[in-house]
Parts: C-alpha cells; sequence; structure tokens
C-alpha cells in the first residue's frame, strides 16, 4: 500500500478538522473531497476516490465510517486502494470505538498508517503537561491551539522533543517565547527531506552538495516564508559558531544570541571541525542576504541558492 492512504481514528471532531487542515497545508491546498462510508459500499467508494478531478491536481479524499456495522469493509476498503495515484491522498475517519488494536492490525498487513486523535480527559492532560513540560526545559511557552496541534501530529515522546527542539531554534533571537499555532504550522511545512539540524551542519561545515539538495527540497514547498525564518536563524547559529572558534564560553553565547543552550553545544562539538575564516565570510553573506529580503532585492529562493554555492 502506498504511503498516500492513512486511517484516523478520533472521538473529537475539533482534532480531526485541525488534523485535516495540517494535511491540506501540507498539500499545498488540494481538492477536498468527502465520502459517507456509513451510506455507501465500497466500490462505489473507490470509484469516487479513483476519479481524478481535472481542475485540480491534488486531491485528499475523506471517507467517514461512524457506525460499528460498517468497519467490518475497513480490510475490503484497503484492499481496492492499492492503486491509488500519487496525486490523491485518502484518509479514512472512524469513530472511536474500543476496537483499535484490530483496526491497527488490519491497517499494518496493508502497511498503512493509523493515528489516533483524542483520549480520555485524564490521559489528555498528562500529555498536554507532557508538552508543557518539553516546551519550558527549552524556555518556551505556548499557546493552547498549538499545545493542542503538537500534541496530535506528535507520534511519540522522541518525535515531540524533536519538534520542540527545532521550535526553540526557530524562536531563537526573535525575543518572543510563546510558541503560536503558525510557528507548528511553519515547522510542519517543512518537507520530509529537509533535516533542520542536518541544514546547520551542512552549513557551519560548508557542505554545498548537501545543502543544495536540502534548499532544493525546500523549494518545492514554494514556501518563502519558511526559506526567510531559515536564512535569518542560520545568521544566529554563524554567530554562535564564530563566538565558539573565538573560545567564549556557552553560557555567554547563549545570553548573548539567546539560541538554545542545546544549539551551542551542538556547535561546540564540531569545534574541532570549523573554519574561523569561512565562517566569517558566511556570516558576513547572511547578513546581506537578511537585508536584500527585508528590502526585496532578491528572493527567497534566490537567497538561499547564494548562500549554498557561496558558503
Amino acid at each position: 500500500m502506498k504511503p498516500n492512504v492513512i486511517i484516523v481514528q478520533t472521538d473529537s471532531v475539533e482534532l480531526f478538522q485541525e488534523f485535516l487542515k495540517t494535511l491540506a497545508s501540507s498539500l499545498h491546498s488540494p481538492t477536498i473531497e468527502k465520502y459517507d462510508g456509513d451510506a455507501q459500499d465500497v466500490p462505489r467508494l473507490v470509484t469516487g476516490v479513483l476519479n481524478t478531478n481535472l481542475f485540480s491536481p491534488k486531491k485528499l479524499a475523506v471517507i467517514r465510517i461512524s457506525e460499528k456495522s460498517r468497519l467490518k469493509m475497513v480490510p475490503e476498503l484497503l484492499d481496492r486502494l492499492h492503486n491509488v495515484p500519487e496525486s490523491t491522498t485518502v484518509v479514512i475517519e472512524l469513530l472511536r470505538t474500543g476496537i483499535e488494536q484490530r483496526i491497527k492490525k488490519t491497517a499494518e498487513s496493508f502497511n498503512v498508517p493509523v493515528k489516533v486523535l483524542g483520549d480520555s480527559t485524564r490521559q489528555a492532560r498528562q500529555k498536554v503537561s507532557r508538552v508543557q513540560n518539553l516546551l519550558e526545559k527549552k524556555g518556551l511557552k505556548a499557546t493552547r491551539d498549538a499545545v493542542s496541534l503538537l500534541e496530535a501530529l506528535a507520534e511519540d515522546f522522541d518525535t515531540l522533543a524533536g519538534e520542540i527542539d527545532k521550535l526553540a531554534v526557530f524562536k531563537s533571537g526573535t525575543g518572543d517565547v510563546t510558541v503560536t499555532r503558525n510557528d507548528v504550522m511553519l515547522l510542519i511545512a517543512l518537507p520530509a527531506s529537509f533535516d533542520l539540524f542536518a541544514f546547520i551542519n551542512a552549513l557551519l561545515l560548508g557542505r554545498r552538495k548537501e545543502m543544495l539538495r536540502m534548499i532544493r527540497s525546500l523549494e518545492e514547498t514554494g514556501a518563502p516564508d519558511m526559506i526567510m525564518r531559515i536564512i535569518h536563524l542560520a545568521a544566529r547559529q554563524v554567530m554562535a559558531a564564530v563566538m565558539v572558534t573565538q573560545g567564549v564560553n556557552a553560557q555567554q553565547i547563549v545570553s548573548v544570541l539567546r539560541v538554545p543552550s542545546f544549539a551551542v553545544r551542538r556547535i561546540e562539538k564540531m569545534r574541532a571541525n570549523l573554519n574561523p575564516a569561512r565562517l566569517a565570510e558566511t556570516l558576513e553573506l547572511l547578513v546581506n542576504l537578511d537585508v536584500a529580503l527585508k528590502f526585496r532585492r532578491t528572493s527567497p529562493a534566490d537567497a538561499a541558492v547564494r548562500l549554498a554555492l557561496n558558503t
């Protein structure tokens, strides 16, 4: 089964709608078509999903099944969706009925991921507390909708911790420690092939080919705001690297640049491989690019390519 089919079990309409908005954003505004799995049989559902829309290259098909008696159709539905085109993403929405493990086993046999949204009140409180604790450790706060979105998107603790690390880098130096829903949405817009920390490593170590590859994957998202944010945060990371090569202690770097302490520790581990002269040139280039972007003298895409070619 292709990865463009996913089962979502939920007992929260609000969380499911948030999930759909996030997914649609990552797919760059596809046509959304909804199908009633309680009223239509499998052949009709599959025919509707596979029909192409001549006016929109991408489609997000949502099949909703709320009646427990209709869950028996899920294996046949998954079997018939094996040839979904890459331009179509299918979400099968199931109301939670206490048989999550059975659904998961069926999905696993077709290599289809299952996402569960919504929990009991106690579990929900524990999860929100987990998000807030991780944010506080990074010196961050978050709006209520940002916390809900982070929890809905993170599959496990390690994933959640990794996403919050990225948010800490994004917010560094802005003077704003409150993570908003827009911040989380911006992070989600990053393509899977773009690793923020790998990009920073490539920038600091002058790995042009690696930077170009990741920048091209970033350009495909068509998100100029994301490129501008990355160029801005890159300047701070390079400043930190310059200070590391000058022997400035980590605490002072964190205080002066307002970058996360874990980010400085990562740079310190690379100290032996850092080239102070090249870092100084890269920093000057980043500052010039940042100014050019603010005054619209260059496009985000051109600025990113110039950064990769001149690092």
